[in-house]
């Protein structure tokens, strides 16, 4: 019996790491033919320049702040969610967030193992427990970026005020963590979740604006919405060179934006976020570090 665990075990493991080197060779790819729609297409290119070139005063704070505050909120979300099953700080949490972002952003998207690593070994976590985590913040991540989503898509029938398309998930969520105590956990994450995905919305308006092709609240919650789902896919981390295509392609119907354009703006998108998970994953690296080294100490 413990053979065929073992050998089970193994097919598992070789399983997960082919879909990881595919996801990764796939991603690579689509991030190249994305640079290079933008490279062969004037406007992008432009867009693109006028980004780095001649930026509007408000929009790089707003895209760097946004950036900050989806890792902080991120890291919230998954203090909420391990919480019933190990003690893990606010400010470890907030550390393996961001060197977990880092770290996924190379090949085989090491920074899931590496902090699933150290939730076992560190925090005493059981390996099922720190699964069910993983795949709660994936359900509440697409159940969230769904409803977002679908209230875009009907704010122009419905005539939705644009505020509404936006906040709307944070509200349902929020009256769900206060309606029942059972669900009071997966409702705050999916409330810290919702106001993450704002924060994206924000970042998208940014970015656009910065491309020179500003577009509207209700656009800027469904290109939200559609890449954090686009996250979701298991390529490099952040949904990398997926999501420059889905946003390329949904933004000619969604905020009358030409696809090359709608990829060079998420270009910029991806340049914000970049630098900073470099800055915030070096220091939570080496704030880990220190941690390890007391913590073998003992």
């Amino acid at each position: 019996m413990s053979g065929h665990r073992a050998n089970g075990s193994a097919h598992a493991l070789l399983r997960s790491r082919v879909v990881r080197i595919t996801g990764s060779l796939a991603a690579c790819a689509l991030l190249v033919a994305a640079i290079t729609v933008v490279a062969r297409n004037d406007d992008a290119r432009r867009a693109l320049m006028r980004a780095f070139s001649s930026p509007a005063a408000h929009a790089w704070p707003r895209l760097i702040g946004s950036a900050v505050g989806s890792v902080v909120l991120t890291g919230l979300m998954f203090t909420v969610l391990m919480r019933p099953f190990g003690r893990v700080g606010r400010l470890e949490m907030q550390a393996l967030i961001a060197t977990s972002a880092l770290l996924n952003m190379l090949p085989l998207r090491p920074g899931l193992l590496g902090r699933a690593g150290w939730h076992r070994l560190v925090n005493a976590i059981e390996w099922r427990s720190i699964l069910r985590v993983g795949l709660e913040s994936i359900a509440i991540s697409g159940a969230v970026s769904l409803l977002m989503l679908g209230s875009a898509l009907l704010a122009v029938p419905l005539r939705l005020p644009p505020a509404l398309v936006v906040t709307l998930p944070l509200g349902v969520t929020l009256l769900a963590a206060l309606a029942d105590r059972r669900l009071r956990r997966l409702g705050i994450a999916a409330a810290l979740r919702a106001a993450d995905v704002i924060l994206m919305a924000v970042r998208y308006g940014a970015a656009f604006a910065l491309a020179g092709e500003p577009i509207g609240m209700s656009a800027q919650g469904a290109l939200a919405a559609a890449g954090t789902i686009a996250g979701l896919v298991p390529t490099a981390g952040g949904g990398l060179g997926v999501r420059e295509w889905v946003i390329g392609l949904l933004a000619p119907a969604l905020a009358d934006v030409a696809t090359p354009t709608a990829i060079a703006a998420d270009l910029v998108n991806r340049a914000g976020e970049l630098l900073v998970i470099a800055v915030l994953g070096v220091a939570g690296a080496i704030w880990l570090w220190r941690c390890a080294r007391r913590h073998a100490a003992r």
